[in-house]
This record gives C-alpha cells, structure tokens and sequence, in this order.
C-alpha cells in the first residue's frame, strides 16, 4: 500500500494536489534505456505512469477520444504521465534515459499490456 497500512482507500492531499487510491496499491520507481530509433510499440498499462526523462530526448504518441493521434516531445527535466494506449520512441542520436514511476493495484498480473497500433499510429 502506499502508507502501509491495511487501508482500502488512500488519500493524499497537499497544495490542491490529491492522489487516491481505492484499492491496494504499490508503488515502483525503475530507470528505463531507450537507445536511438528504440520504441515502445504500442501499449498500456495498470494504473499511472509518471516518467521523468533523465537525459536524451523521447517522443509519446498518445491517441485522443476523438481518434487523432498526438505527438509530444520531452527532454531533460520534463515528465509525462502515460495513462490509456501509447507508444515512446527515441527519435534522437543519444541514448534517452527515463525515470518510471509506477502507481498500480496490487492485484494486477501485468505491469505492460500491448495494444494494437490504432489507424493514425
């Protein structure tokens, strides 16, 4: 649990920033390597990611409700959270490296769901 407790529900509030948690829930910080023209192919995953990226440069590919694909590019110091289908890639000459943060249920049995490229992809 993110307290250590017993507790089903989790709340967090500080400065208008809350995070809620209504299920058991674990938290992981790994670094994650993506080396020039590497990407992710298209995914999802259990709860939220938060991804710091630590050096280089990535590209996140996220697909809108309305179906259009949207492309952002973060560097050094910059974050994005990765929630429903998306693809990173390394567009650069340098290796980029991301910090991944990870806030899931407990119970889930994957930490990456792979999802097909959708048509704007």
């Amino acid at each position: 649990m993110l307290d250590g407790t017993d507790r089903h529900m989790f709340v967090a509030a500080q400065d208008r920033v809350a995070l809620t948690a209504a299920v058991p829930t674990t938290v992981s910080t790994f670094d994650l390597t993506y080396q020039p023209g590497q990407f992710s192919g298209w995914h999802s995953h259990p709860g939220i990611v938060v991804a710091v990226v630590t050096s280089g440069t990535v590209e996140r590919q996220t697909v809108t409700k309305r179906g259009r694909c949207v492309t952002e590019e973060f560097g050094v110091g910059e974050s994005f959270t990765e929630v429903g289908p998306h693809v990173v890639r390394n567009a650069g000459d340098v290796p980029a490296v991301l910090s991944i943060t990870r806030i899931y249920p407990t119970a889930a049995t994957q930490g990456r769901i792979d999802e097909p490229a959708p048509a704007c992809g």
